[in-house]
Parts: structure tokens; C-alpha cells; sequence
């Protein structure tokens, strides 16, 4: 991995720390977090010229017109995401399936899903890491 790489992907987990503690906090993350992610990501998505990648950005946003989804800011950030680090993005959202059925099962309520988000990047974060030190 590259400096750049690093400091990129250091920045996006600060952003995701922050978003999750609103998220849990508050149970909606500011704009002034997601837009700039959003935008980014569209970028990314668009100057990649990766069709799974637009499929996948437009499918997600998609998805969160349907009921009981998930809300606009998970929506941005998972677009950022694929973006900016598409690497991280199953995993995110196998962490936000995983993580919102087993808390609306105890609280009933809408879950904080940029937890998830977070949870799914320190995964592959850690994988990527164990991977290293042992075939290093």
C-alpha cells in the first residue's frame, strides 16, 4: 500500500468514527460528513468506467427507497465507499445485513448502520493485516 493510500484510507476511517458516533448518538449523520463522501465516491465510481461498480452505486441508492431500507446517509457513505475503497464494500454490507437483523430482533427500532459500515472496514482492515504478518 502506497503513503497516499494510507493517509486516504486513515481519513476515510476518521470520517466513519465520527459518522458512527453521530449515528449512535443521534441516529442520523450531518451532510457536512456524508455529501463530500458521496461526491468523492461518485467521482471515483464514474472515472473508473467499472460497470459492476455503477451498477452496484446505483442499486444501492436505489435500495433505499424501499421500506424498512436503510437511510440516505448509509446510502452515501456505501457510494463513497465503492469509490473510494471498493475492497471494504462487501464486507460492509454483509456487516449491515448481519448487525441490523440481530438489533431490530432486541430493539425493535432502526439500527445505527454506519456501525456496520465501520465494523465491515476494521474487518478487512484486521484480514488484510493477519494476512500480511503471516504470509510476510
Amino acid at each position: 500500500m502506497s503513503f497516499e493510500q494510507a493517509i486516504l484510507r486513515g481519513g476515510l476511517l476518521a470520517l466513519l468514527l465520527v459518522a458512527a458516533a453521530q449515528d449512535v448518538r443521534e441516529r442520523e449523520v450531518s451532510n457536512w460528513i456524508t455529501v463530500p463522501l458521496f461526491l468523492i465516491g461518485v467521482l471515483g465510481v464514474a472515472l473508473s468506467g467499472n460497470l459492476v461498480a455503477i451498477v452496484i452505486a446505483v442499486a444501492v441508492l436505489a435500495a433505499t427507497r424501499m421500506d424498512g431500507g436503510y437511510g440516505a446517509a448509509d446510502a452515501k457513505i456505501l457510494v463513497g465507499l465503492i469509490g473510494l475503497w471498493p475492497q471494504v464494500v462487501p464486507s460492509a454490507l454483509l456487516a449491515m445485513l448481519v448487525f441490523d437483523w440481530f438489533w431490530r430482533r432486541k430493539m425493535r427500532s432502526a439500527a445505527p448502520l454506519v456501525v456496520a459500515i465501520l465494523l465491515g472496514v476494521l474487518l478487512i482492515i484486521v484480514g488484510d493485516g493477519l494476512l500480511a504478518v503471516i504470509f510476510d
